[in-house]
């Protein structure tokens, strides 16, 4: 009788495979998936309805105009539905915050404070790989929230400006600018990155949530202070003032004295002191917006990627 010789090779965890990996990682953020789905679905059903009460209002409007009634009820209805519109966009600059608290700052500190970690740690599967896994699902997922609640900012600033006075609802708005393009979906990637990165520093789920709240409001007012100063401002000087064309930020406007020296508005002793005929502008002008977005949210991935590349040298180092 021959003997048979079984080889027998190394046994690979299904946890510690890639397909595998992504599989649990995939049921695990189940919940994630559900409360994304939610929040779209909330936004648009927002947008939708804000944008609806807005046209009735605009209609409305337009027709007590016509009919030359006393309209004050029908403008205050529109005021109202503008007023909600604006509440709408107020609620999405709060969302990346709010993403980065819920989903980012939890991510690891709940692992980290109920030791399950260690579960994965053992299934043959390197610290690199785990935290690759953890960060790969909640962020592709705060990816496609950030881009949908972008569409439905712009989709709702379109209707405003075609039905209401387009002062507030112009581009260089701060509610406008922080909810509309490009800049709102990397200051999301940002405050996730920066919520996983606090999680694991402290270690604990609801004061990690607190501090990240804290940090993300701090880091959106920094790059508020700094938006004006990413691009050249430009500067226009002559007589009569406020002839720019297209949606223009200014930023200052004043008058040139007789010695040359420029004088702002707002610091004119007196109002026949600023009659000189001769006034200057600064501002950026409509076709510097998507190239300060690009800038802006270039430096909030620079941020983002900066956090991350932290954490994964606290991962590396740090004995859990």
């Amino acid at each position: 009788m021959s003997a048979q010789t079984l080889s027998v090779g190394p046994r690979t965890s299904p946890v510690a495979s890639p397909s595998g990996l992504l599989r649990t990682m995939t049921r695990r953020h189940r919940p994630l998936f559900l409360a994304a789905g939610l929040v779209l679905l909330a936004v648009l059903g927002w947008a939708a309805a804000d944008r609806s009460a807005l046209f009735r209002a605009s209609r409305a409007a337009h027709a007590c105009i016509r009919a030359g009634g006393n309209c004050d009820a029908a403008f205050a209805q529109l005021a109202n539905a503008e007023t909600a519109l604006q509440y709408f966009q107020f609620a999405l600059m709060a969302l990346p915050l709010l993403m980065g608290a819920f989903i980012g700052a939890p991510l690891i500190a709940q692992e980290l404070e109920r030791g399950t970690h260690r579960l994965m740690l053992t299934q043959s599967l390197s610290r690199a790989r785990w935290l690759t896994a953890q960060l790969a699902v909640p962020a592709a997922v705060v990816l496609v929230t950030a881009v949908g609640c972008s569409l439905a900012a712009s989709w709702v600033r379109s209707a405003a400006r075609g039905a209401t006075a387009q002062n507030y609802w112009g581009r260089w708005e701060t509610p406008v600018y922080s909810t509309f393009g490009i800049v709102p979906v990397a200051f999301a990637l940002l405050a996730l990155a920066v919520g996983i990165l606090v999680g694991l520093l402290v270690r604990r789920t609801l004061p990690a949530m607190g501090l990240t709240l804290l940090l993300c409001a701090g880091l959106d007012a920094l790059f508020l202070w700094v938006r004006p100063h990413l691009l050249p401002v430009r500067t226009w000087v002559g007589h009569g003032g406020y002839q720019l064309k297209g949606e223009v930020w200014m930023l200052s406007d004043g008058v040139v004295r007789a010695d040359g020296s420029w004088l702002p508005y707002h610091q004119c002793p007196t109002p026949s002191g600023c009659r000189t005929g001769t006034v200057f502008e600064q501002y950026h002008s409509q076709d510097q917006f998507w190239p300060m977005q690009g800038v802006e949210s270039a430096l909030l991935l620079i941020c983002a990627v900066a956090a991350v590349a932290v954490t994964c040298a606290v991962v590396r180092r740090r004995a859990f």
